[in-house]
């Protein structure tokens, strides 16, 4: 498995998810995406169930860090729909830096 890295990522997307990314009473205080590799997308279709609808939550969980740690597929599932979206503007590089 890839180590889990700092992505760069643009203001906007940072003040974004860790703004919308709380969880009860603990309020997210880092996040990462890992420096990802076609392995870790076969991984996440391999949890999808044969259920399409469940592409991003499954590549979220296998690629993202919160709080250093990953997360199961149901916390990405229970983001609300505007931090989930632009996460998933984000796995398609929409939002980070080189």
């Amino acid at each position: 498995m890839a180590n889990p890295t700092t992505v760069k990522a643009t203001p906007d997307y940072v003040a974004t998810l860790m703004a919308a990314a709380k969880r009860g009473d603990k309020e997210l205080t880092s996040f990462g995406i890992i420096d990802a590799r076609g392995r870790d997308v076969i991984k996440a279709q391999s949890l999808m169930d044969g259920d399409a609808s469940r592409y991003f939550p499954s590549l979220m969980h296998v690629v993202c860090r919160v709080d250093g740690k990953r997360k199961p597929i149901e916390y990405f599932e229970d983001l609300p729909m505007g931090t989930f979206s632009k996460l998933m503007v984000a796995l398609n590089d929409e939002g980070f830096t080189e």
